[in-house]
């Protein structure tokens, strides 16, 4: 790894985990390259984490290319995690924020949250995101004031964070001394929650700047990739319950519900029908255990017939529940 660029100016750090997506990547960076004054304002810190195929020989000739703003660093395979850990150390910019090796920024928006960036202090900025499908294509819109100054407190507990909409403080990343889990999947939400309980403001900027691809087999929000991970989800959603008491927030438990919710319908796609009904119930009730309000918040139909039949009827919601999702 070699960095060229003057660091002193970086406005922006875009961090990109980038695993075997040759196919990928060059869209990936050239979508983060400004051709405006914000140009050099902007650092990119491609981390290449163990791939086998052309990602980081590609990676590179735009390291070359554009030595003032690309930086690349190859290293062993420790999952997102680590990409996030790694690119959070060489980190220079004022603010931070991830884009994943498969995904692209719509560049006309990058270059006007870099304007807004440069004037403001809040802890996390917002950004609108579009979930492209392949033929269907979704937006992603946060429901906030925009272009003012907001509390975290007075913003509604039911806001629903998402990686791809969040751009943090840098500050406020590293003194909380945030470490990601490595070699495990569902690890954006940790970057998501875990610093929450240190924001006092946000911003919002009413633009769809990530376009953030789901027609790809291979990620864990595939029905593949669910059945190959879903028990890290669990793993994740426990490390977030063990820091619930850091927040008395609740939005911040509302958060950890959200994910919880995701981690049952994870278990009802992937775990076997002899396991369901006892794994999910282990799971429902620790949470009950750790934490009262992140159990009532995760309301939907599907918890509440689990509950309501004290989880007998696992197997006859776990038959609808995947033929509902089955994509």
């Amino acid at each position: 790894m070699s960095v060229y660029h003057d660091v002193k100016d970086k406005i922006l750090t875009i961090s990109i985990a980038a695993y075997n997506v040759e196919q990928y990547i060059s869209k990936a960076i050239e979508t983060c390259i400004l051709k405006s004054e914000n140009k050099n304002c902007i650092e990119v810190i491609v981390v290449n984490d163990g791939s086998n195929d052309r990602t980081s020989q590609i990676a590179h000739s735009y390291e070359v290319k554009y030595p003032q703003i690309v930086t690349v660093i190859d290293k062993e395979n420790g999952g997102y995690g680590s990409t996030i850990n790694c690119s959070l150390r060489y980190a220079h910019g004022k603010y931070f924020r991830l884009l994943d090796g498969d995904d692209w920024f719509a560049t006309d928006t990058l270059d006007v949250l870099v304007s807004e960036l440069k004037q403001c202090e809040e802890d996390i900025v917002f950004t609108d995101s579009l979930c492209d499908y392949g033929k269907k294509k979704k937006i992603t819109k946060i429901e906030l004031p925009i272009g003012k100054t907001i509390k975290i407190d007075d913003i509604s507990e039911k806001t629903n964070f998402q990686m791809q909409n969040m751009t943090y403080k840098t500050s406020i990343l590293k003194n909380s001394n945030i470490v990601i889990s490595e070699k495990c999947f569902y690890t954006d939400m940790e970057f998501v929650i875990m610093p929450l309980p240190y924001v006092k403001n946000i911003r919002y900027l009413d633009k769809v700047l990530y376009v953030y691809r789901l027609n790809v087999p291979t990620q864990s929000v595939s029905i593949n990739g669910i059945k190959k991970h879903y028990k890290d989800s669990q793993k994740v959603l426990y490390k977030l319950l063990a820091n619930v008491g850091l927040s008395k927030s609740p939005l911040y438990q509302y958060q950890i519900a959200l994910f919880a919710k995701k981690v049952i319908g994870n278990y009802l796609i992937a775990d076997d029908y002899k396991n369901v009904k006892e794994d999910i119930r282990k799971i429902d009730i620790d949470i009950l255990k750790t934490d009262r309000l992140v159990y009532r918040f995760m309301k939907n139909k599907t918890i509440w017939c689990l509950r309501k039949s004290d989880y007998k009827l696992s197997y006859i919601v776990k038959l609808i529940y995947v033929l509902v999702n089955r994509r």
